[in-house]
């Protein structure tokens, strides 16, 4: 039998480590995925992941997920542009945070009512 050595050179070559963000969308991506629900790259929409509720061949997805570490603030322009961009393509906006506890927290910005001018005459 011959050997492999693509496969060989997998084995003995470790991955490099994980950074704190990596981590935190692994921890994020697990917690949706057992939840029964479907992500996908948002990269394209600049945010972590697209969410769907259910096969993404078969549904749109329901949210812009971005992921934040506890301590991270989320500055005002940041949220108002995720916010409207989120508008645009008809999602809403996830925001995922570890605890302190080590577990998953979600919170949903979204854009309620419509601002209208009205001309004075």
């Amino acid at each position: 039998m011959t050997k492999c050595l693509f496969v060989e050179h997998l084995v003995s070559h470790s991955l490099p480590p994980l950074s704190e963000h990596d981590q935190l969308k692994y921890m994020v991506f697990k917690d949706l995925w057992e939840s029964g629900l479907y992500l996908t790259n948002g990269f394209k929409f600049s945010c972590d992941f697209l969410v769907y509720e259910g096969d993404p061949i078969n549904y749109h997805a329901k949210y812009m997920l971005i992921i934040k570490r506890q301590t991270d603030e989320m500055r005002s322009i940041e949220a108002l542009i995720k916010g409207r961009l989120s508008v645009q393509v008809a999602k809403q906006l996830l925001v995922a945070t570890i605890n302190l506890a080590n577990e998953v927290e979600y919170a949903t910005l979204s854009w309620k009512g419509r601002v209208s001018r009205k001309d004075k005459e």
